[in-house]
């Protein structure tokens, strides 16, 4: 703010920022301004809702479709299979290896390869009911080749509605 007080009838510019970390999906934050109104005190409440889409790494020669896997349900829903892509711009070929995931929640099947300019299909199968609460987890995956390089892609998992989709390239 360029003011820290402001005149009857002046006004002055609410820079307002905040962290919503790496989750992606729907956001939402709250501001409070006081003021003194006829000898009150007032509060008024500014609500933030953003919508949280992970940046692309141009650089980066692998890409993954979706760039998170969202697990979520509806009350009296079980969470089902999801498959995550990895496709290969690159001229390397590349040796895939599930390096960590939560164990206790997932079978996950990989290919073996990665390909010049071909995908590769990585599943996650839930093989156990989730905790109520909730998690935030993450798939770990190890590409190996001329160069070697990870990939870790967020897995998470609510009761409610599902966050918002990965965004389509």
């Amino acid at each position: 703010m360029k003011k820290t007080e402001l005149a009857i009838g002046d006004s002055t510019e609410l820079i307002v920022s905040y962290t919503s970390g790496l989750t992606p999906g729907r956001v939402s934050k709250y501001a409070s301004i006081s003021y003194r109104e006829d000898s009150v005190d007032q509060i008024q409440k500014i609500d933030l809702h953003a919508q949280i889409a992970p940046q692309e790494d141009t650089t980066f020669t692998i890409k993954s479709d979706p760039s998170f896997l969202d697990f979520s349900v509806l009350q009296g829903q079980k969470p089902k299979e999801k498959k995550l892509s990895l496709k290969n711009l690159d001229v390397l070929e590349y040796k895939i290896s599930v390096v960590d995931y939560p164990h206790e929640f997932f079978k996950v099947k990989a290919d073996k390869k990665l390909k010049p300019g071909k995908s590769a299909e990585i599943k996650l199968k839930p093989i156990k009911e989730f905790p109520a609460e909730g998690f935030k987890k993450v798939l770990t995956i190890e590409l190996q080749g001329k160069e070697n390089t990870r990939v870790t892609i967020p897995l998470i998992y609510a009761v409610g509605a599902p966050a918002a989709s990965a965004p389509k390239k």
